[in-house]
């Protein structure tokens, strides 16, 4: 018999006996992710299935690259060949660290086309387990709708942005159990995007979590020590070369996709060349505002959530380089805020419909998105400085 009550059948008082609702509760966050998974894999399906190639490409070619000639690694020459091998196509220059060339390494023993599948079909399982670790805050469709097109996008493309995104999730669980180093060691796996990873660790320095940072510090050590390992001494001058030669690429027409400050200010004052100086301005400002408010929450263990929640959606739109895919990683944002304040959900819904129209009908122009990104923003921290949140034990 279910008891609701937290009085047992013998009369003593211990916790409650509240199995029967927590399953009904996991139940509803299995169905909800299945839908959402169900709705990835035919996007997913129809999208890998178009014509021509993805970025994975560059990862493909990479992971042979490391494998038989690593000291060429960041050779565009050597790239070329080994994305040429694959078939025709663009030309994706890759200038990710090493250690993710070794994880693709292994695809590189089987055809192009069954890497994609395996590689996609690992992104949709590291999806899932993301999804699975925020259950305690699930609470329906919204806030995974707000990033289903940024993750329909991702999965298309080939990123390995839901790497980042599982580790995240499983920082944010950690940090929530007052493991601090683990959550760091776990957060450091971000610095595979270290562009986005800087100034997230930034706001735990304001916040002098300490634990958190050397965390993070061993797991970055541990990343440059694999790339000098693969690569050699000359990893550094060899990838500086070829960020430079993205970042060349990236100052094109394509920054109007970026959903960031950077592409914003692209779409509103067009190709002008010292935009530059707007986006620096700007992001220093919002950068200022987001530390000082997490300063204020260094003694507020209880703000840890809002904390993570606020300075990963305000170093997205910080990111110089950032793509649309990385709004995936604001899942663990959205599901947090949604918890909080369920009348956000009408937000989230516009958010989500007005992605898919930028994607759809505004050229993907997805620099239109930032101010959907800073008014989340604003929103956690709305929900961070309020009295009435309420710590939360698992």
């Amino acid at each position: 018999m279910l008891q609701i009550s937290g009085v047992r059948p013998n009369g003593s008082t211990d916790r409650p006996l509240l199995q029967g609702s927590n399953l009904r509760k996991d139940a509803r966050v299995v169905k909800s992710v299945a839908f959402w998974l169900l709705v990835l894999v035919l996007f997913g399906t129809v999208l890998t299935h178009s014509p021509g190639m993805t970025d994975f490409r560059s990862y493909y070619a990479a992971g042979g690259l490391i494998r038989h000639e690593p000291q060429n690694l960041y050779s565009a020459d050597a790239q070329f060949r080994g994305q040429s091998q694959i078939g025709s196509g663009p030309f994706f220059p890759w200038a990710h660290l090493p250690p993710e060339a070794l994880i693709v390494a292994p695809l590189t023993f089987v055809s192009f086309r069954h890497a994609v599948a395996i590689w996609n079909g690992t992104s949709l399982l590291l999806i899932l387990l993301a999804a699975w670790q925020l259950k305690p805050d699930w609470r329906g469709y919204s806030a995974f709708t707000a990033v289903l097109c940024p993750i329909t996008i991702g999965l298309h493309a080939g990123q390995d942005v839901f790497i980042i995104l599982a580790a995240l999730s499983a920082g944010f669980v950690y940090l929530r159990r007052g493991r601090d180093f683990v959550a760091g060691c776990l957060i450091g796996i971000g610095l595979l995007r270290f562009t986005i990873m800087i100034p997230f660790l930034c706001f735990w320095a304001a916040a002098r979590r300490w634990k958190i940072l050397s965390g993070a510090a061993c797991t970055g050590i541990c990343l440059a020590a694999i790339s000098f390992a693969a690569v050699g001494r000359q990893v550094i001058p060899e990838y500086l070369k070829m960020c430079r030669l993205l970042a060349a690429s990236h100052d094109s027409a394509d920054a109007v996709r970026m959903p960031t400050l950077r592409g914003f200010f692209t779409v509103v004052l067009g190709y002008h060349p010292y935009n530059y100086i707007a986006v620096i301005a700007v992001s220093a400002i919002i950068l200022g505002w987001g530390l000082r408010q997490c300063a204020r929450w260094k003694d507020s263990p209880h703000r840890t959530e809002t904390l993570f929640a606020f300075a990963l959606t305000i170093s997205i739109v910080l990111d110089y380089q950032g793509y649309i895919y990385n709004v995936a990683l604001l899942l663990v944002p959205v599901v947090l805020l949604q918890a909080r304040w369920p009348d956000t959900s009408k937000f989230l819904f516009f958010f989500a419909f007005a992605t898919f129209c930028i994607g759809l009908f505004v050229g993907g122009a997805f620099g239109l998105v930032a101010p959907f990104i800073l008014a989340t923003s604003v929103l956690i921290q709305r929900s961070g400085s309020s009295d009435r949140v309420a710590t939360r034990a698992i």
